[in-house]
């Protein structure tokens, strides 16, 4: 008896490894792409964010939701959370794990490492785009708070 296998449609395509005899009884089930990520936080379009193409980096993704909010987005600190499976967090840290793992991937937009470093990190399914706001925006809510202007203090941010 034939296992089950599961491969994207671009695999199939592009890599012969996955182009396998289809003999009397097997069955196959086509599925449409619903993979996704959630992005969150100082992001201008807070969403579930459907893959357009079969892979998509975090520069892309960012740009999918608007990139980072202006008056809020803090561009050194852009984190990526995923659960991970052992043998990768194995060959990241060099420690031994089991089971899945959270991972938080930290990035900074605002050197040039960061940049190139977020054109080639992959976004997966499931993965969290978190966008952390300005320390001058938390700054403006509490005095919002106390002061019940809700206008944003623009001495502020721009001395910062």
């Amino acid at each position: 008896m034939r296992r089950p296998a599961a491969f994207w449609l671009d695999d199939l395509l592009a890599e012969l490894r996955f182009d396998v005899a289809v003999l009397p009884g097997d069955q196959i089930t086509v599925r449409q792409d619903r993979r996704a990520f959630t992005a969150i936080g100082a992001v201008s379009g807070q969403a579930l964010v459907e893959f357009p193409k079969p892979t998509i980096n975090l520069i892309e993704a960012l740009g999918l939701v608007g990139g980072l909010a202006p008056q809020s987005g803090y561009p050194s600190s852009v984190f990526v959370l995923r659960e991970e499976p052992p043998e990768r967090l194995q060959q990241l840290a060099g420690s031994a794990f089991t089971g899945l793992q959270q991972a938080i991937y930290a990035f900074d937009l605002t050197q040039p490492s960061g940049l190139f470093f977020g054109g080639r990190f992959n976004i997966g399914d499931g993965d969290i785009l978190y966008a952390a706001e300005a320390l001058y925006t938390q700054f403006q809510k509490a005095l919002s708070a106390i002061t019940g202007v809700a206008t944003p203090v623009t001495g502020i941010s721009n001395a910062i």
